[in-house]
């Protein structure tokens, strides 16, 4: 009896230790502190950071204690009214979201190359901005760029000049009063192109004759690689909703 019981233990100890345990991510939040910055989460494509209500040099300080790649860097209701300097240097950084920080302009160098080269999203929600950044520029590997709530009046010529890469771009919420026909130029992969709240008809007078991307207005769309012919065509969109421009 003793020899049974002993043979059980043995077998529920061997089938404990044969369960399986999953492995950490390869990005592991550090040990030590980020603060104003907080790690939330790892994972095999990288950290999730958040830094929130804070100043220009206590975020750098901040985040120039991580040494791992960043899948996602929220940083919020800072009080940052221009991003320059190193605050970023030596980082990698998927995606980038400044939210609720009156951020007036991003100066040139603040993304380096390092940070040029991994950064494929950037999010500016609710900021200051008048125009957009020149600096954006040196995003060469940008997928995603989504300005929102700005105040930004005017996209001239050659804003987007370098982000061959882009393929969604949303601009929405700003009060964009005038667009030029050359302003989406060289731009060859995108997809989707935004446009929300714009401020008046006029906006759509020539930008997107003989595009072959998709254009939404609110939330009506076109269907990838359609031709926008007819401007007046995309206006008439604000007023539908729902409804899908197919030209």
């Amino acid at each position: 009896m003793v020899l049974l019981l002993s043979l059980l233990a043995v077998s529920v100890a061997a089938t404990e230790a044969a369960k399986w345990v999953d492995p950490p991510p390869r990005y592991v939040c550090p040990d030590r502190p980020l603060y104003p910055c907080v790690c939330i989460r790892g994972g095999d494509d990288g950290l999730r950071l958040e830094c929130s209500n804070t100043n220009l040099a206590s975020l750098a300080l901040g985040l120039r204690q991580v040494r791992s790649l960043i899948h996602t860097l929220r940083i919020s209701n800072c009080n940052i009214e221009r991003l320059y300097g190193n605050v970023f240097r030596s980082l990698s950084v998927r995606k980038l979201y400044v939210e609720d920080t009156p951020v007036k302009d991003i100066s040139d160098g603040t993304f380096d190359e390092l940070m040029a080269d991994s950064m494929e999203e950037l999010h500016l929600t609710n900021s200051w901005l008048t125009r957009v950044p020149p600096s954006l520029k040196n995003l060469t590997n940008l997928k995603v760029l989504q300005i929102e709530k700005s105040r930004i009046r005017y996209l001239p010529p050659g804003v987007f000049d370098g982000m061959t890469k882009l393929q969604d771009l949303k601009l929405a919420d700003g009060g964009i009063s005038q667009v030029t026909e050359h302003t989406f130029a060289g731009l060859k992969k995108l997809k989707r192109l935004s446009l929300f709240r714009v401020r008046n008809e006029q906006t759509f007078s020539r930008p997107f004759h003989g595009s072959s991307f998709c254009v939404s207005c609110r939330t009506a769309s076109l269907t990838s690689r359609r031709t926008c012919s007819s401007p007046k065509a995309v206006w008439n969109t604000w007023t539908s909703p729902t409804m899908a421009l197919r030209i």
